[in-house]
């Protein structure tokens, strides 16, 4: 059967470091470089990124420069699935490095599940570490291996079976263009954080399905300390909170845990004469130590406890600002 045409999208603002990497991991693809192109949408950058991308693509006949002056992550994503021109678009970011099978595997899942299900839109797999991470970054990957820490996204998760999911973070999924289009391609208002989530969910409720291949590997340096996570989460609460501003659907019960978790620190610290304030988050100090151990003796690696146990309340306090700033400030205020 012949090969699906994908144009690959990766979007880049100031990635002078990372991007040659990215873009030679997509060269060494053992997919044919005529089934596939690289646009790489370029997005004001004030380092050497255009200037990087410009030498590479020179020795790449299937790989091109598309520079944009519009700020934001969405905007420069719509101009990929506008620039690109073959029907299924797959996206990578900028500091990832896909393997070698990466596209293949994209496409044999596609093909495979269209042929079962004529409504699959959008393919995706995991995001790994390097095998050369610090120790940091591999404690963030124990922690994000389970609901606890990654809330029911596939960050971080690793499934072992080709499975329906509710959602495709762009670093690593490959959309029917076409249909990626149909429901406005990503939310320009939404700022520089969950347009992928968005869009995702556009999609599921135009009746159409999401499939995650665990095959479809993309190795991705997560942020390198616990001041730099945190910010991360942070972002990540706030986008959360503008997605329910958007639409009433995103509102869900589980998400008001950050919130009342926090409300029960801040108790705890403000109000301590009253001892029964302190109660609930005290059974969420005990429930995390527990999901710790769990996760860190499934991992083998039991000497990470104390550090996934640091990661998971960090995680969580800093998705409660986030969700507390989001539902203070405007809709993609971000890149305002």
């Amino acid at each position: 059967m012949a090969n699906l045409d994908i144009s690959v999208i990766v979007i880049c603002h100031n990635e002078e470091r990372c991007i040659r990497a990215a873009l030679e991991s997509l060269a060494a693809q053992n997919y044919p470089a005529s089934s596939f192109e690289v646009v790489v949408v370029e997005n004001a950058s004030t380092d050497r990124t255009a200037e990087v991308v410009r030498e590479f693509v020179q020795d790449h006949p299937n790989m091109r420069l598309v520079s944009t002056s519009r700020r934001g992550i969405a905007p420069s994503r719509n101009r990929g699935l506008l620039e690109a021109r073959f029907a299924h678009a797959a996206f990578t970011d900028a500091d990832c490095i896909a393997d070698a099978n990466w596209l293949s595997a994209l496409d044999t899942a596609f093909r495979e599940e269209r042929m079962k299900d004529d409504r699959v839109a959008a393919v995706g797999g995991p995001n790994l570490m390097p095998v050369d991470s610090t120790f940091f970054r591999r404690a963030v990957a124990i922690a994000v291996s389970n609901y606890w820490g990654n809330h029911g996204s596939v960050q971080g998760a690793q499934f072992k079976a080709r499975v329906l999911v509710d959602h495709l973070p762009t670093l690593n999924v490959m959309y029917d263009r076409s249909r990626a289009l149909e429901v406005g391609g990503f939310d320009e208002n939404q700022g520089n954080i969950a347009e992928d989530v968005d869009i995702s969910h556009q999609l599921r409720w135009q009746g159409y399905i999401l499939i995650y291949e665990s095959r479809a590997i993309v190795r991705h340096r997560w942020r390198e300390s616990i001041w730099t996570w945190a910010k991360n989460m942070e972002v990540y609460g706030k986008g959360r909170s503008w997605l329910m501003k958007k639409d009433r659907r995103y509102i869900k019960p589980q998400l008001a845990a950050p919130l009342l978790t926090l409300l029960s620190l801040l108790a705890a610290c403000f109000f301590p004469i009253n001892v029964w304030l302190a109660v609930p988050f005290a059974a969420y100090l005990a429930m995390t130590a527990l999901v710790s151990l769990y996760a860190c003796l499934v991992a083998r690696k039991p000497h990470y406890v104390f550090h996934v146990f640091v990661i998971y309340i960090v995680t969580h306090i800093a998705y409660a600002v986030g969700q507390i700033h989001g539902l203070m400030s405007p809709r993609g205020s971000d890149i305002r």
